[in-house]
């Protein structure tokens, strides 16, 4: 297992924004953000993590080893939203 540290700017305005959701998937050969969003309408899995809208960082202690995506992921009432800058692919050790 390894200990992944994320970090990310709040945006200017999340009056809309009620909860941040943590997700992290292993192996993905798409990683687009249109990839990640279909992942996550979809269902099929659940997000790793669910914080304050007002958090900026979380840390993963149970990351396993080798290829990770992570995405901070906004979500209100109506649904989620994912931008571009959103997601990053990490090898852990």
């Amino acid at each position: 297992m390894a200990t992944v540290n994320l970090a990310w700017t709040v945006p200017s305005s999340i009056t809309d924004v009620d909860t941040i959701e943590i997700w992290r998937w292993a192996g993905l050969s798409a990683t687009a953000t249109a990839d990640l969003n279909t992942l996550i309408t979809a269902g099929a899995t659940n997000p790793l993590a669910t914080i304050a809208d007002t958090e900026t960082t979380h840390s993963d202690t149970s990351a396993p080893v080798g290829v990770l995506t992570y995405a901070a992921v906004s979500r209100n009432t109506t649904g989620h939203k994912l931008e571009s800058s959103g997601h990053a692919n990490i090898t852990t050790t």
